[in-house]
């Protein structure tokens, strides 16, 4: 299909697994976990099945306390001494297995030992994978809940330049004895000159990185404060900004244009399939170490598709209408890639179409969405969209932007 408008972005996934303030940092990675146990700690590499995250976090550390609980597991001095690699695989019904890094089932002393050091770290990544899990379903389902308001116009707030003013270095001072050793004296004077000249650099350089901060920052403020109401290349950029900002939960392709003299702006967004959506949720027994899978019935995922894929047109909608105050209409429609029963070939469908106008928006109460059903919502207005009870759709003729 044919690009319908001129401006391209492409909007990155914002769900980022940083966990660094608890230690765990979040990666993408392969399914399964490894442990390294020597004398440097213990180490646990955890995956999920379906998510494709992993985490590698310290579960012990060197010197004595690995080595006394290896004696508990009446290990050998030698086995003290080498690393031991075991990977902890999840299986899809949630069961929890040790193998060695051949695929091997690992030995009960290997097991034994990966539980006595790793068991309570374990089941804390099992907990925050089972979050995540569950925050998938979560983060698309409610993705219209951080719609911004139309009402507010958008604002400049001038940032302070992230680094202080470099300090004048403090002058050494020659001891009472390098005053009677002639080349001491001209050493500390060396050292103190060429320290007040490496500042000096130091100082030019930050006065024009500063320099170059307030004129970028007096850039944005025209931008916001004059840019956005005049000219249609800074609407463009500045609504670009605003939808990079945004945390999509998937990647998410978008063109836009601006037209008659920004009042109208149109928007394609290609959707997601539904086969991107989560199949899964997850629990964790209060015993055991095993997460507890569970399966999303064909309905539920359907109709989590459809809310899914009206809250991406609703906070479309709204991050336009709030970012671009001279708008007054807008015209978003979405199509998602489909085997054609014809064909058998993938092609591009359009799957809704809505026309909205600003003083239609304006309605919304935007302080209570999480009471809105998004799919009825997005009903009100002007809408092309053929969907079944359950979150089916088929195909539908796009509003073209000369009949908005």
């Amino acid at each position: 299909m044919a690009l319908r408008f001129r401006k391209s972005i492409k909007l990155a996934p914002g769900i980022r697994m940083n966990l660094s303030g608890t230690g765990t940092s979040w990666t993408l990675g392969p399914r399964g976990a490894s442990i390294g146990i020597g004398k440097r700690g213990t180490f646990l590499n955890t995956g999920i099945p379906g998510t494709g995250l992993s985490s590698r976090t310290r579960l012990s550390g060197g010197s004595a306390t690995p080595r006394a609980q290896l004696a508990r597991t009446a290990a050998t001095a030698q086995t003290q001494q080498q690393t031991v690699s075991l990977r902890v695989s999840v299986s899809d019904d949630g069961e929890v297995t040790f193998t060695d890094m051949a695929g091997a089932p690992a030995s009960e002393q290997q097991m034994a030992l990966a539980k006595l050091q790793a068991k309570g770290k374990i089941r804390d990544l099992l907990e925050e994978c089972c979050s995540k899990i569950n925050e998938q379903v979560e983060a698309l389902e409610h993705l219209h809940e951080k719609t911004p308001s139309p009402h507010k116009k958008p604002t400049f707030e001038a940032p302070d330049y992230p680094q202080p003013q470099p300090a004048t270095p403090v002058s050494l001072q020659a001891k009472w004895w390098e005053h009677l050793l002639p080349g001491r004296r001209r050493r500390v004077a060396e050292a103190n000159a060429e320290a007040l000249a490496e500042h000096k650099r130091t100082l030019l350089d930050w006065q024009g990185a500063t320099q170059q901060f307030a004129v970028e920052a007096e850039q944005q403020r025209q931008l916001v404060e004059v840019g956005i109401y005049r000219d249609k290349a800074a609407m463009d950029s500045y609504l670009e900004m605003a939808l990079q900002a945004v945390e999509w939960p998937r990647e998410t392709n978008v063109t836009f244009d601006l037209l008659d003299q920004g009042r109208l702006a149109c928007l394609d967004v290609d959707l997601p399939e539904i086969e991107d959506m989560p199949k899964r949720t997850a629990s964790l027994p209060q015993r055991g170490m095993r997460l507890s899978v569970k399966d999303l019935s064909p309905t539920k995922v359907q109709r989590m598709y459809a809310a899914h894929v009206h809250g991406v047109a609703f906070l479309l909608i709204g991050e336009t209408f709030a970012a671009l105050p001279l708008v007054q209409q807008v015209v978003l429609s979405g199509y998602t890639q489909r085997r054609s029963a014809a064909t058998g070939q993938v092609a591009d469908e359009y799957v809704l179409s809505v026309h909205v106008t600003r003083d239609e928006w304006s309605r919304i109460d935007f302080a209570h969405l999480q009471a809105i059903d998004v799919v009825e919502a997005l009903a009100q207005f002007k809408m092309r969209r053929t969907m079944s009870k359950t979150g089916s759709f088929k195909a539908v003729e796009p509003f073209e932007p000369s009949a908005a």
